[in-house]
């Protein structure tokens, strides 16, 4: 789910995308140019385009028509698992089985295992305040300062390698969710909390921090 700078309300499902205006629905499917039906994330950019994550490619709405992005336009793998745009207004997709892309300036560039990448499945982007990329993944989450990555798993204290979800507080405190409950990093150490602590579900599939800095 996304909303727009219009505030519309965008909703992807298995089945197409639908725009919600507060009373009725407008619904989009691969018969009016979306790459595909089963759409898995969805980002609106700085410019306001819409990016619509799917499992057989990459769509941009521009309000009027998609454009589409496949394999062929350079992306790692149909799959896109999740969307982030950085500061410096660079598009990253991570992708299912084929690492991350970052888009800019029209073109493609791809990070992988053999970059030095956690895992090729990353199901979560973030940009931390000092500009790092920070990128969970199936086999735990990957940190890459624009030369090199450094990665962490259940080993350094993560509470699971896979981590579905990535958010940073007011104190600057990273936080990740994961399968089996989330983990806060304050640039030494993790510390997990699962439900014998209180969390609700081990499961940690999203978060987002309300205007008082409490975290859902």
């Amino acid at each position: 789910i996304a909303r727009d700078r219009k505030g519309f309300l965008w909703i992807g499902t298995e089945g197409g995308l639908s725009r919600f205006d507060g009373e009725h629905f407008r619904n989009y499917r691969t018969a009016d140019g979306l790459i595909d039906d089963r759409v898995s994330v969805l980002l609106e950019d700085a410019e306001g385009f819409l990016w619509i994550g799917t499992e057989g490619g990459l769509s941009c709405f521009n309000g009027d028509i998609f454009s589409d992005f496949t394999m062929r336009e350079g992306l790692p793998d149909h799959w896109i698992r999740s969307i982030y745009q950085d500061r410096q207004g660079a598009l990253w997709f991570g992708t299912n089985k084929g690492g991350v892309s970052r888009y800019d300036s029209g073109l493609f560039k791809t990070f992988t295992e053999a970059d030095g990448l956690a895992n090729d499945g990353v199901l979560s982007i973030h940009q931390d305040a000092s500009g790092q990329m920070w990128f969970g993944t199936f086999r735990g989450v990957s940190c890459y300062d624009g030369e090199a990555f450094a990665n962490y798993t259940e080993r350094d204290g993560l509470a699971n390698n896979r981590v579905w979800s990535i958010l940073e507080d007011r104190e600057g405190h990273l936080w990740f969710g994961t399968f089996s409950g989330v983990s806060r990093y304050d640039t030494h150490t993790f510390t997990s909390f699962r439900v014998e602590e209180q969390v609700v579900d081990n499961g940690v599939m999203a978060m987002v921090c309300d205007e008082e800095g409490q975290l859902f």
